[in-house]
């Protein structure tokens, strides 16, 4: 039962992180004039990180099954967040805001099995 209170905090921190990624990077992405989507790497960082700390106390399932609940919360929440402090998405813009729901989600899973898979690998 230890494990999964450990892969709990992990996923838990996964999503603080995503959670700073979006509202700082929607922020500054508005002041400094740079387009918000330069800060995608931060957030496939994270989803490797959560992969690798999760795959050295479990096995890869469970490594998957973190990133896909973060991905489900950034797809979600994440979102709202960006686009209620109207981070600064350039000429993609009028595209993202019209994208369903539904597709941000299920790409947000699949980027999060991933990248969950790439820090399995590392962890190895």
């Amino acid at each position: 039962m230890g494990n999964f209170y450990q892969i709990l905090l992990i996923t838990f921190s996964g999503i603080i992180a995503v959670t700073v990624i979006d509202a700082l990077g929607s922020f500054t992405s508005r002041k400094l004039r740079y387009n918000y989507a330069y800060l995608t790497p931060l957030s496939f960082a994270v989803y490797t990180f959560i992969g690798f700390y999760v795959s050295k106390i479990s096995q890869l399932d469970s490594a998957i099954m973190a990133n896909c609940l973060v991905g489900i919360y950034d797809g979600t929440i994440g979102w709202k967040i960006a686009v209620s402090l109207d981070a600064n998405m350039g000429a993609q813009k009028e595209e993202a805001l019209n994208r369903p729901a539904t597709s941000r989600i299920a790409f947000m899973v699949i980027v999060g099995a991933a990248f969950a898979c790439l820090g399995h690998w590392l962890a190895r």
